[in-house]
């Protein structure tokens, strides 16, 4: 196990984590027809496209987190189960 590749993923994927909930704030908004920009006060011109980003990005990073961990089972089941989400 690399616990050190682990251990540097975590702000990315918090941060990446964080951003994805923005977009999805903006998202719901548009939804249910409400004016909503993301906790900060900021807004995305095309938030579903920036949710997901955001979450291709945190599907890389978690891969490379199973890899590093030597989880191969979850890697493979992360990859199978991605199209359906």
């Amino acid at each position: 196990m690399d616990a050190e590749v682990i251990k540097n993923a975590i702000g990315s994927l918090e941060s990446l984590l964080s951003d994805a909930k923005d977009a999805l704030w903006q998202v719901q908004g548009e939804v249910f027809h409400q004016v909503n920009t993301t906790p900060e006060g900021g807004s995305y011109d095309h938030p579903r496209d920036a949710m997901e980003g955001y979450l291709r990005q945190i599907h890389d990073a978690l891969l490379v987190v199973l890899e590093a961990g030597n989880l191969p089972q979850a890697r493979a089941s992360l990859i199978g189960a991605w199209p359906g989400f």
